[in-house]
C-alpha cells in the first residue's frame, strides 16, 4: 500500500468527518445527492465559529493554565473536545471577558 501525507487547513474536525462520511455514502450510493447539498449548507453555517487553544485563552484572560482549569471545572468557561485537544469558542471567551470586565 502506498503511503500519502495530507495536510488539511481551515477545516474543523466535524467538517472533515462529515465530508468523509458523505463521500463514502455517495460512493456506495447509500444517500441521494440532494441530501448532500442540504447537509453541506448546514455545515457551512456552523463553520464560522473559531476555536482557540488553551494557551490563547490564557493569554486573552491573562491567567495561568491552572486558573483556566479551575474555571473549566467550575463552569465559568465552556471547553470543547476536538480530537485529543481541548478548545474554546473564541466568541464565548470574548463574551466572558466582557462580563468579567464589567
Amino acid at each position: 500500500m502506498k503511503k500519502r501525507t495530507v495536510q488539511i487547513e481551515s477545516i474543523s474536525a466535524e467538517e472533515l468527518s462529515a465530508d468523509i462520511v458523505t463521500k463514502i455514502l455517495l460512493n456506495y450510493r447509500l444517500i441521494p445527492l440532494e441530501l448532500v447539498e442540504v447537509s453541506k449548507t448546514k455545515v457551512e453555517d456552523n463553520s464560522e465559529e473559531e476555536f482557540i487553544t488553551i494557551k490563547n485563552t490564557c493569554e486573552i484572560f491573562k491567567i495561568t493554565k491552572p486558573t483556566l482549569n479551575r474555571w473549566r471545572k467550575k463552569g465559568i468557561v465552556t471547553d470543547y473536545r476536538i480530537g485529543n485537544g481541548v478548545r474554546f469558542k473564541k466568541s464565548e471567551i470574548l463574551e466572558s471577558l466582557k462580563k468579567i470586565q464589567h
